[in-house]
């Protein structure tokens, strides 16, 4: 399972977001498509650059953005507050977790939050959240 599949089943697993969660926000890998087609209400998990492995050890440190976009200001009252929502959401679900994210043997030393921000409008006046994770994980 690759980095961004384990991240996908955290927050699918606690019902962030997601096809299996039933909470109206799709969740997206590598980047956030355009909504022409796709629900406006989205979550994006997109690996950035991280630091190298640690020596000789088999730790890994990538890191992480997730991108929450909301739905349109004007069809919504509560948009902005609803994407930031969403944001913490998917902050209070990776932030400081610890332990194994499938059966395959990678196991997860940390995910930190480094920051979280408003992100500005799209070009579909959507507010949009993003947060910066660090990662350390054996595999």
């Amino acid at each position: 399972m690759g980095f961004l599949d384990e991240m996908e089943s955290l927050l699918e697993a606690s019902t962030v977001a997601g096809s299996t969660t039933g909470t109206g926000w799709a969740l997206y890998k590598g980047h956030m498509p355009d909504s022409s087609t796709i629900a406006d209400k989205a979550v994006a998990l997109i690996q950035t650059p991280g630091q190298g492995r640690m020596g000789r050890l088999d730790i890994e440190r990538p890191r992480v953005q997730v991108v929450v976009r909301g739905a349109p200001q004007h069809t919504s009252t509560s948009a902005y507050v609803d994407a930031q929502a969403k944001m913490t959401q998917a902050r209070d679900a990776l932030h400081e977790y610890t332990g194994s994210a499938n059966t395959d043997g990678t196991h997860y030393v940390g995910i930190w939050c480094e920051n979280v921000y408003f992100a500005g409008l799209d070009e579909g006046w959507r507010p949009q959240f993003a947060g910066n994770f660090r990662v350390m994980r054996s595999v």
